[in-house]
């Protein structure tokens, strides 16, 4: 896990089954910038390079919004400065190897102080 994440949600999308969202939630910049020069941060971008993937990024941000944008549930609310819903179209024959390098990251994450959250969910319908 990497220092001021905050929040790292993997979401497996019920109605196409090789779609994964990313939620990712930094304390600020610096800390979203420090994730994209971390070692996992280089597989994960030699796996899209090797046509694992495609994706499409969305920055986001709650601290213009207020404290009460976000609910933590052991913590007192937080905003953040940095964030991003990321979509991704893992390649069909490759999504279960997806789902085990995120399962490996939640495991980390989670031992991690201060990251808040690290979820990954799967659909009920096609898991």
């Amino acid at each position: 896990a990497d220092p001021g994440c905050m929040r790292f949600d993997v979401v497996k999308s019920k109605d196409t089954p090789n779609r994964i969202f990313l939620y990712e939630n930094y304390i600020d910049e610096d800390a979203c910038a420090f994730h994209k020069k971390t070692p996992h941060f280089a597989e994960w971008s030699k796996f899209k390079d090797s046509g694992g993937a495609t994706s499409t990024a969305r920055k986001v941000e709650s601290a213009s919004v207020g404290d009460w944008a976000l609910q933590a549930d052991d913590a007192p609310a937080t905003s953040f400065a940095a964030g991003a819903i990321v979509t991704f179209d893992i390649a069909p024959d490759r999504v279960d190897e997806f789902l085990d390098v995120m399962w490996d990251e939640a495991r980390s994450a989670r031992a991690t102080p201060g990251s808040l959250r690290f979820d990954v969910l799967r659909s009920m319908e096609a898991p």
